[in-house]
């Protein structure tokens, strides 16, 4: 079994290290990142069968990565310092969710059950799972509850162009020219919605990539199938560009 660790704190890798070094002869240990990017260029190129992530690398989050690379037959191991995210880890079928500081005993048991997992070649994934069992296209006909200020709403997903954030509140755009303003945060609905549909292009947007109509790499923006301009955070100019390559055909 190959791992590979992504982690920002170079005592917390030594230390892991060691203790794959100390109990686990047959793992193989494919080195680490301490940053998104890194993982990124090094995912691109290997396979490993199990990651074991931090969850905060610098200001950004593991589940940006989660939401564009291929993790369908890997194997995730959280280890953190936060309980708050244990629920989302666990949306990508987890082996284990570890606090920091990590006990060795915790670690060796999360790790023996990932590779009792590989042995039977198990997959945990159960969002690969999902998209065995159920077309996509089945996934778009799905409604949200949107609720705002006055009343709630049930919408089709497939109609969801983009959602702008405006502080406490999101608006919703749909491809009938109608919109919505919910009373929840974007950050709730990019739990919500399909990851393999919804990309966070901005800190304020949140996009339906089957409504992009062209993207200006260079001059950070996208145009909608509305003729809307959305404009792309510099950091999510790569993660889009991988996304789109990963999840859509052209």
């Amino acid at each position: 079994m190959k791992v590979f660790h992504i982690e920002d704190n170079k005592e917390a890798i030594k230390y892991v290290k060691s203790l794959l070094e100390n109990h686990f002869s047959e793992i193989k240990y494919l080195g680490s990142a301490i940053s998104i990017d890194e993982a990124i260029d090094f995912l691109q190129n290997h396979n490993p069968d199990l990651l074991l992530l931090d969850i905060q690398i610098g200001n950004r989050s593991i589940f940006e990565l989660l939401q564009i690379i291929d993790f369908k037959k890997k194997q995730l191991v959280f280890m953190t310092s936060h309980n708050t995210h244990a629920i989302e880890a666990f949306k990508y079928s987890a082996v284990d969710y570890l606090l920091k500081p990590i006990d060795k005993d915790e670690f060796i048991g999360a790790l023996q059950k990932a590779e009792e997992n590989y042995k039977k070649r198990i997959k945990l994934n159960s969002f690969d799972t999902l998209l065995q069992n159920i077309n996509e296209q089945n996934i778009l006909k799905r409604k949200v509850l949107i609720k705002s200020i006055d009343n709630w709403r049930l919408e089709e997903i497939k109609n969801i162009i983009y959602l702008k954030s405006d502080g406490n509140y999101s608006t919703f755009f749909f491809e009938n020219s109608d919109s919505i303003t919910s009373s929840k945060k974007l950050k709730h609905y990019e739990m919500l919605l399909n990851s393999k549909v919804f990309f966070r292009v901005h800190q304020s947007y949140l996009i339906n990539v089957n409504f992009i109509k062209k993207v200006f790499a260079q001059q950070h923006y996208i145009i909608l199938k509305n003729e809307d301009k959305i404009p792309i955070a510099q950091r999510k100019k790569t993660l889009l560009s991988i996304f789109l390559e990963e999840h859509c055909s052209i």
